[in-house]
């Protein structure tokens, strides 16, 4: 368990929260992920075999989003 009232003085001596801020605690229920259907274009075969052998056959969808916007943009 994080200790708030020392996250909330660390966070003010690095002028990361100003003294009028709260910082608000909550949970909330599990989120089911969302997965793509197919992978996207990937640089290397090694890392998708690497994957599929580790037992993660289909990736997140945010992560199939950031690989093919990495592989669109130089």
């Amino acid at each position: 368990m994080i200790d708030i009232g020392k996250l909330k003085t660390q966070l003010k001596e690095f002028d990361a929260l100003r003294n009028e801020a709260e910082i608000k605690t909550a949970s909330v229920e599990h989120i089911q992920p969302q997965y793509t259907d197919e992978w996207p274009a990937r640089p290397d075969s090694s890392v998708h075999n690497a994957l599929v052998n580790a037992g993660i056959p289909m990736l997140h969808r945010q992560q199939a989003d950031a690989i093919s916007t990495w592989r669109c943009c130089p």
